[in-house]
């Protein structure tokens, strides 16, 4: 045990922590082209990687990769406050927290103390059906309620789609929507193989219930003569389909994710409930069809593609496998609506955005 933690004393120190010099320069380069200053936890593994890459999108000039070791901060209460003064120091005049880790709580409070005048916001990325179980995400969701009670936190963003309709009339709290941009794909290499001998579809969700994987695998392999890709084949060994399952590693870098997407006929994200879903966007961008749920709203900007792309019945194998074959069938015509849909998009998430920081 003691090995163990003296292990991740040596790999955080090593990898995660960035030397208070170095964080300094980076917040001085972000005030040269900005008053506003967002900060997002770094992601370890898959954890806060939905939330990190999503900040880059909305803030792509202008973000803070806060280090920090799943959600715990890897910097003492000194430290942070020689951070909060860096900040204090360059006047920015809006700060945006994407996310809520719970060291966050110290870092508004000081900064509300000393930064008079400072506007502080925070973007929630997560939703209701999340916090079931989860005493530690209660916690965190209340205190950021508290925080905006008491005048620590100025605006409050949902990404969750009809989350802040509810906050405003539950609690009196005046909170913003938030619409997601999808990313720049300009620098991925878009070359696919034009003649193949099978359909290939991508499962890439993570193993959690709420995504709604073996329900998925279990839909394209219904699908005759298709390859499926994944990040780990063991968990479907039941399915006796392993000749046809492929699998990728599981930490690949953001671009190659982006080719792997795009190498697919179609791709699956229809899992049981989403605060957003990404893959979705992603896929489109790169001119592939990816299947989803309603829960998010994130195909409301282009109702035709709604109508191709939201499956009802996500328990189902057999209904998700239907709509396979009925998008396949029709996938020209669904990739022209999906490069449409990213054009849309890209307008709406910018006048949400500029609503909630007061452009």
């Amino acid at each position: 045990m003691v090995l163990n933690k003296f292990k991740e004393r040596a790999f955080i120190r090593k990898n995660v922590r960035v030397d208070l010099q170095v964080i300094k320069e980076r917040f001085e380069k972000i005030r040269l082209k900005s008053t506003v200053l967002a900060i997002s936890p770094t992601p370890t593994k898959y954890f806060w990687l939905g939330v990190n890459q999503a900040t880059h999108n909305l803030f792509p000039e202008n973000i803070f990769d806060i280090p920090q070791y799943y959600s715990r901060t890897v910097y003492n209460r000194e430290e942070l406050n020689t951070i909060i003064k860096f900040i204090h120091d360059l006047q920015f005049e809006t700060v945006v927290f994407s996310g809520f880790s719970g060291y966050f709580e110290p870092m508004i409070n000081s900064l509300k103390l000393h930064a008079k005048g400072l506007f502080i916001e925070l973007i929630y990325h997560g939703s209701l059906s999340e916090l079931a179980g989860n005493q530690q995400m209660k916690n965190d969701f209340s205190s950021i309620l508290n925080l905006v009670k008491t005048g620590k936190i100025d605006r409050l963003g949902f990404v969750k789609k009809g989350l802040d309709q509810c906050i405003n009339k539950l609690l009196q709290i005046e909170s913003y929507p938030i619409i997601l941009p999808p990313p720049d794909t300009t620098s991925i290499i878009r070359e696919k193989v034009s003649i193949r001998n099978h359909t290939h579809i991508g499962v890439f969700a993570n193993n959690q219930l709420r995504k709604n994987v073996h329900n998925q695998m279990a839909a394209a392999l219904m699908i005759d003569n298709a390859m499926v890709h994944t990040t780990d084949k063991s968990e479907y060994a039941y399915f006796n389909s392993d000749n046809r399952i492929i699998q990728h590693a599981s930490k690949l870098a953001w671009e190659e994710f982006m080719f792997l997407l795009s190498q697919m006929d179609i791709n699956l994200y229809n899992t049981y409930t989403e605060t957003w879903g990404q893959i979705v966007v992603e896929s489109l961008a790169m001119g592939v069809p990816c299947l989803t749920n309603n829960s998010s709203g994130v195909l409301d900007t282009n109702k035709q593609l709604k109508n191709w792309l939201v499956v009802p019945e996500h328990d189902n194998p057999s209904a998700i496998a239907e709509a396979i074959k009925e998008t396949l069938e029709n996938r020209e015509e669904i990739v022209q609506l999906g490069y449409q849909f990213i054009e849309d998009l890209k307008v709406v998430a910018q006048n949400k955005l500029n609503e909630f920081l007061r452009f």
